[in-house]
């Protein structure tokens, strides 16, 4: 499944402009955990699959721990 998501990132990344640095691209998941599925309602225990690219990814990444963190990093890249 992971291999599926990286070709279709791979491709996303390459048509985007990443050359000019300002393309920043968030890939997140809800709910995503099978082990889960039947067992728990709600948002899953176990961390978030997310995926950072473009400036200062690994830092933005590190602050992306959980849903809420994610919720932020989005928000502060929002126009207006």
């Amino acid at each position: 499944m992971f291999a599926t998501i990286e070709r279709f990132l791979g491709a996303l990344l390459t048509e985007l402009d990443t050359d000019a640095g300002e393309a920043l691209v968030v890939v997140t998941s809800d709910h995503g955990h099978l082990e889960q599925v039947g067992f728990t309602q709600g948002h899953p225990k176990s961390m978030v699959p997310t995926w950072v690219f473009g400036p200062d990814a690994e830092a933005r990444a590190a602050r992306a721990l959980t849903p809420q963190a994610i919720f932020e990093l989005v928000a502060e890249l929002a126009p207006g």
